[in-house]
């Protein structure tokens, strides 16, 4: 969780960037990084549920 909020601060931070092409990619992957905690969140539980056990000995 630390480093995926570290991740979306520092592209966010090159959202306010001057030059353009800095700030298109600050605000391109920042949201992409925000989104991919979410859906990592909401979907890896449903996923881990639905796994077969495993057979320990």
């Amino acid at each position: 969780m630390l480093a995926n909020m570290t991740t979306v601060a520092a592209f966010g931070l090159l959202a306010f960037s001057s030059l353009p092409l800095l700030q298109a990619f600050g605000m391109t992957v920042g949201p992409g990084a925000v989104l991919a905690l979410l859906f990592s969140a909401i979907l890896a539980p449903p996923a881990l549920l639905s796994a077969p056990a495993r057979n320990q000995p």
